[in-house]
């Protein structure tokens, strides 16, 4: 399991006075320049797996390019190679072992490949050297959840939602474990008040220590500053009986057409499975992934769905298909973790 796509987007700006790290000065001097600079065109284009070669270039010509390592890492997590972006964080690791934003990332790459314990490992690092505590907490329960200690979760879910009580992220995080120790009311309190948060646009979640860190590996290139890839999603189908939540800064469909018959079928989904109809639930959502199969997230309430029903291949199946097409669906992992 790992995480996340992206319902809120964070915001990542240049580091304002940073000193120009250790890699940049070797790029400045042409060593690893120009496939370093091809791979941050393919990167302002969102084209981060596309991206990887190049940045293999860079490292071939200068193995100790630690920014060369973390962007790749980055584009091998997006492309689904777990394995390879934990070693790209490792090689980071190496090179710069106190900054926080190495482990924090291995262990979402570590999540991602089953790898739990070794997960919390590094996000405990990661908080010894001063990560930001809501995403330490947010990692520390994503690992207890893979690890199926529901409790441990709920109360790293609890600290963050009492650090960042404007996180949709948390309030979602804390409804799994809610949902997993049978807390189903708990849970449909937490997901309305994240469906909430993301609707009135009050939304907050706090930066992450790798945003800094890829600001120094963009700062001096040509080109200006990049947008680093998506943090773990903020909302998508939470997987306890709540709707899909509208994206903000994307209206939402209207009209007859399939994509808006899916989006009523996962509210009327939603509806039944409240009053404890999964059967009907369940048929709601195979009409909403057939009128609009592309959404990842109407594959994740659908396997929350099964889930709950008992339907433990339909529940898996949906859920790989969920991160087929969205890879970074935290929800999806969580809920194949614990399928």
């Amino acid at each position: 399991m790992a995480m996340r796509k992206l319902a809120a987007a964070l915001a990542f700006g240049l580091m304002a006075g940073a000193a120009v790290p250790p890699a940049m000065a070797d790029l400045q001097n042409g060593k690893g320049r120009r496939p370093f600079e091809a791979a941050l065109v393919l990167i302002r284009r969102t084209q981060w797996v596309e991206a990887i070669p190049p940045l293999s270039d860079a490292l071939a010509q200068d193995p100790r390019f630690p920014e060369a390592y973390l962007l790749r890492g980055q584009g091998f997590i997006l492309g689904k190679n777990y394995a390879a972006a934990s070693e790209d964080f490792t090689a980071y690791i190496v090179l710069h072992p106190d900054q926080p934003g190495g482990y924090m990332q291995r262990g979402v790459s570590r999540l991602a490949q089953g790898r739990a314990l070794e997960a919390e490992q590094d996000f405990r690092k990661g908080a010894e050297l001063g990560a930001h505590p809501v995403n330490v907490d947010r990692g520390m329960g994503d690992a207890y959840m893979g690890q199926k200690k529901y409790r441990e979760a709920l109360a790293s879910y609890n600290d963050g939602v009492r650090l960042a009580p404007q996180s949709p992220t948390m309030y979602q995080r804390r409804a799994l474990a809610e949902q997993a120790l049978g807390d189903q009311r708990a849970a449909q309190a937490d997901a309305a008040q994240s469906d909430a948060l993301v609707r009135s646009g009050r939304a907050l979640e706090p930066n992450d220590e790798v945003s800094g860190l890829l600001a120094q590996a963009f700062a001096g290139s040509a080109g200006g500053p990049v947008a680093p890839p998506p943090p773990p999603p903020v909302v998508v189908g939470p997987g306890n009986g709540l709707p899909p939540v509208v994206i903000p800064g994307q209206a939402p469909p209207r009209g007859p057409d399939p994509r808006q018959q899916a989006s009523d079928a996962a509210n009327a989904a939603t509806a039944l499975a409240q009053r404890g109809d999964l059967g009907g639930a369940l048929k709601q959502m195979d009409f909403a992934v057939q009128r609009d199969p592309a959404v990842a997230s109407y594959w994740t309430l659908r396997g929350a769905f099964a889930a709950q029903a008992g339907q433990g291949d339909v529940a898996s199946q949906s859920y790989e298909r969920a991160l087929t097409l969205d890879p970074n669906d935290a929800d999806a992992m969580l809920g194949r973790a614990v399928a």
